[in-house]
């Protein structure tokens, strides 16, 4: 941006400041210590000088650290996620840039067969640079879950436009490598080494296949890796054979380059069991040969890994996820998009159709539209090219009821989803069909549907306020009116049948049950405790196989 100061003569040899001569306006999104260049350009006369000089801009920068999870509070506790139970994971999120957030949102979104029912957000404090802070969710997975299936979650962490965001694919049930599939396929194994490890349906501790060491000549080796994040503390295990030189040719086991076990000579197949903390490893199998001599089959085996609960560290194909938030609006409400790629970084956004997103080029746009729009999403990143799509619907609104003056009270034609208003606003728990008023004034209704959204205003009727009635007309009468704690109810019974004597709010909410049952012919009375009711306007119905008869009540203190 471009501002002009006009300085007054200055003479020579003399000096002139001026404060806040120039003003800089930041953009809402700039990254962290993003570089910002100034040239100050001044003309006197004919004279032309120029000075550049340039300062780093401090803004906020979220990370979501390592997501674990745990199943002792309210699952099984075994350290998995099974079918049926509530896991509880909790997301670290910290401030890595230079400058306050604001208050940061999370959302967990979980996509899949296998949940029953997704977690809320989760709203934290701002992060001043440097801190961290902690969101909790719990999700419960389907009973109906297969062992070995697995579904996605996607973790997202906003502060205004700066964010973070973190994709896992999680396991149901234990994960364990059998090599059954004949191959390597079932994880994305690492084979290094001067020969490579290879299925082995010869030799294997159970099922039809192992996997066994390479072909190696002397202070050669072989290894086997796999990298992966670790969601809750647990225990790695796995079943091993070795025929080698014993004391010289070792197969060895590594957790982060850090060796845990070795085995060399005649061993049969053995067990071994390792503790492993939450965190990212790297675990390896490595066969390696001293210089000289070999003894036995020179080689290792090895079957049945028993993984902790983890994710792989991601070196497969991209797949991508498309989510409207949510997926159902109401007109004029806003629906948020979000693209979740699993794998890679430094990714580029382009969404369709433009109108109405807040912008297009952002994994996380907010759309506006006024009909159901199916928005696309083209994802593009190094060697990456993928597309995905979501649809936000906007459902219609219920049509507006039309309300009507009936003695006492208000009906509309709405029978569920009213809210009454009169002219000093909403109406609080005034949400059945009828409304009886406790003063007069002008008033109408909106109503609401099932997806949330609202109608139109009603037509608005005045009512004229006139206290109670007890007009003899109504067949029954109850004492004393006003009242202070008990009622009686006296009525008269034509034809025997069914009587039902209830007594409601002014909102039109039944409060409690006078008499009810099957009631002969002739004079009957009730009596009602009201010491613990509020004072105020209460509505006293007698319902009948034929017929409904009211009065209105004061309640007094």
């Amino acid at each position: 941006m471009a501002n002009t100061h006009n300085w007054p003569l200055i003479q020579g040899s003399e000096t002139a400041t001026e404060l806040s001569a120039f003003t800089i306006r930041v953009k809402d999104y700039v990254p962290d210590m993003h570089k910002t260049s100034v040239t100050i350009t001044t003309q006197a006369d004919t004279n032309v000088l120029s000075s550049e000089f340039s300062f780093p801009v401090y803004a906020p920068n979220l990370h979501i650290g390592n997501i674990t999870f745990e199943d002792s509070t309210a699952g099984n506790g075994n350290g998995q996620i099974d079918p049926g139970e509530t896991i509880f994971i909790t997301v670290p999120v910290s401030n890595t840039g230079h400058s306050i957030s604001t208050v940061i949102k999370t959302r967990l979104f979980v996509s899949g067969n296998n949940v029953a029912s997704n977690a809320k957000s989760v709203n934290l404090t701002s992060l001043a640079p440097g801190e961290s802070g902690t969101a909790v969710y719990s999700y419960k997975v389907s009973p109906d879950a297969v062992p070995g299936s697995s579904f996605s979650m996607h973790v997202v962490a906003e502060a205004g436009p700066y964010n973070s965001v973190s994709s896992l694919e999680l396991a149901v049930g234990r994960q364990v490598e059998d090599f059954e599939t004949a191959d390597f396929s079932k994880y994305s194994w690492q084979l290094k080494g001067n020969g490579k490890w290879e299925v082995s349906p010869d030799i294997r501790s159970e099922g039809l296949f192992g996997v066994k060491s390479g072909t190696l000549n002397n202070s050669e080796r072989s290894e086997l890796s796999l990298e992966g994040l670790v969601l809750c503390s647990d225990t790695i295990s796995f079943y091993h054979k070795v025929s080698s030189e014993l004391g010289y040719d070792f197969l060895k086991f590594y957790v982060d380059g850090e060796e845990l076990g070795r085995w060399s000579g005649n061993d049969n197949w053995a067990k071994a069991s390792y503790p492993v903390i939450a965190g990212n490893h790297r675990f390896s199998w490595i066969y390696e040969k001293d210089e000289a001599t070999t003894l036995g089959t020179d080689a290792a085996w090895i079957d049945h890994i028993r993984f902790p609960a983890f994710i792989e560290t991601h070196s497969g194909s991209d797949t991508i996820t498309v989510l409207a938030e949510p997926a159902s609006i109401c007109p004029g409400d806003q629906s948020q998009l979000y693209v979740f790629v699993s794998g890679g970084t430094d990714y580029s956004y382009h969404w369709t159709p433009a109108n109405p997103l807040n912008d297009t080029t952002i994994f996380n746009p907010l759309a506006n539209p006024l009909l159901t729009t199916t928005y696309s999403v083209q994802v593009t990143g190094k060697n990456l090219s993928v597309a995905g799509k979501a649809t936000v619907i906007v459902e219609p609104p219920p049509s507006a009821p039309l309300v009507s003056v009936s003695g006492d009270h208000l009906v509309s034609t709405e029978t569920f989803g009213n809210q009454w208003y009169s002219n000093d606003g909403l109406i609080f728990g005034a949400v059945a069909q009828t409304y009886y008023p406790e003063s007069s004034g002008v008033f109408y209704s909106i109503t609401g549907n099932a997806n949330g959204c609202k109608s139109d205003a009603s037509n608005e009727v005045e009512f004229v306020y006139t206290g109670v009635n007890n007009s003899p007309e109504n067949g029954f009468s109850v004492y004393p009116n006003p009242f202070t704690d008990k009622l009686y109810v006296e009525y008269n019974v034509k034809t025997a049948g069914h009587i039902k004597i209830v007594i409601y709010n002014a909102m039109g909410n039944e409060i409690g049950i006078i008499d009810e049952g099957q009631k002969d012919t002739g004079y009957h009375k009730a009596v009602f405790d009201g010491s613990h009711l509020a004072a105020g306007i209460y509505i006293c119905n007698v319902i009948s196989d034929d017929s409904l008869k009211f009065i209105r009540l004061i309640r007094i203190k």
